[in-house]
């Protein structure tokens, strides 16, 4: 499952495959191409096109096999192509993984930080942050979650899957939700330095999407636990990528 060192599904998997690789010296880094706007959060592998074109079939089948099949599911496609989807349980553990708050903790932008210069942060940003947050006092206040210091979510973990192990989910708008996080996490990954004004701008959109189609009446301790995610995201980018002060309330 995930560890602290990988805050992204896709930067998981790249050093899984990096692994598998390993043996054969190759210059070639992994490189992954995520697919968009909902679930299942999937993958495309182009890697074993890289190592040898003549065996590349070959190679993908064998790169195949070294996935845990219950974290995966994959499919490789010709001429070498690996297409590869995460399974629910380990999105649900990358989702309570965000949710526990671990990303809050420690972290301060006048706390060893380097400095940054100035951003003019768009209200919506750190309007959907702060939303994010009272949305979380409200679902306490309604004994819905528990709320602990440094925003960690209670019960731990949420019940994000079905007992047939799928999310448990109801609505459109959570899986497109769910799939934008993973992409903002990916970016945040895989890139030295993200724009993270602009992931800030399509994670606010999105999250007021999903509060549109999702009203807190309907809030269940899933779509809450998203929220959290959402929110530490968004605390992410703003704490860390702009230094920019996250408010909790508006």
């Amino acid at each position: 499952m995930l560890t602290g060192n990988f805050i992204s599904l896709g930067d998981r998997l790249r050093h899984q495959l990096e692994g598998a690789i390993a043996h054969l010296n190759s210059p070639h880094r992994v490189s992954l191409k995520g697919t968009r706007g909902g679930l299942p959060v999937g993958y495309r592998c182009a890697i074993a096109l890289k190592l040898n074109p003549r065996q590349a079939l070959a190679i993908a089948e064998d790169l195949a096999t070294c996935l845990d099949a219950s974290d995966y599911r994959v499919s490789v496609t010709p001429p070498g192509l690996l297409d590869i989807s995460i399974r629910d349980p380990l999105l649900a553990h990358w989702l309570q993984t965000w949710a526990d708050g671990t990303v809050r903790q420690g972290t301060s932008r006048c706390c060893g930080q380097e400095e940054h210069e100035f951003v003019d942060i768009p209200f919506v940003v750190q309007y959907a942050h702060a939303r994010c947050q009272s949305l979380l006092r409200l679902g306490e206040r309604e004994g819905w979650i528990g709320l602990e210091n440094a925003g960690i979510v209670t019960p731990r973990p949420l019940p994000w899957l079905t007992h047939e192990g799928h999310l448990r989910l109801s609505h459109e708008a959570e899986a497109r939700l769910i799939a934008h996080c993973v992409t903002v996490a990916d970016a945040i990954a895989f890139t030295p330095e993200p724009d993270s004004l602009k992931l800030l701008m399509g994670l606010s959109a999105a999250f007021e999407e999903f509060y549109r189609d999702c009203p807190p009446a309907e809030h269940s301790p899933v779509r809450l636990g998203l929220l959290s995610v959402t929110g530490a995201l968004l605390y992410w980018l703003l704490e860390i990528g702009l230094g920019v002060e996250a408010l909790s309330q508006m």
